[in-house]
């Protein structure tokens, strides 16, 4: 068993959880000064880090995992959740961190 896995009991059943980080993506408008751009945001860590739109791909969901591929974050969980702001990826590769990363 390893430290991402939560066990546990309840009316005499057992459950087993696992543990996920949290990566929210958003989208920022371009302004006079720089282009579009999206957010990433590392929820566990309180880390952040913004980088430029990519108009190759259909949506910042999109760019955000190729972005997460792209600089070796292993465990991307395939599901995500979308709010009225952006996205949330879940990953559970907690050696990930976006403030290691450089542009």
């Amino acid at each position: 068993m390893n430290n991402y896995t939560h066990n546990f009991k309840f009316e005499n059943k057992k459950f087993s959880t696992n543990h996920f980080k949290t990566i929210r993506i958003t989208y920022k408008g371009a302004t006079d000064f720089t282009g579009s751009r999206i957010c990433l945001y590392d929820e566990r860590l309180n880390q952040r880090k913004t980088i430029p739109f990519n108009y190759k791909y259909n949506s910042i969901l999109d760019i955000a995992i190729k972005y997460l591929i792209d600089n070796n974050c292993k465990k991307i969980i395939s599901g995500f959740t979308s709010n009225n702001n952006g996205y949330n990826i879940l990953i559970n590769d907690f050696n990930f961190e976006l403030k290691k990363l450089g542009k």
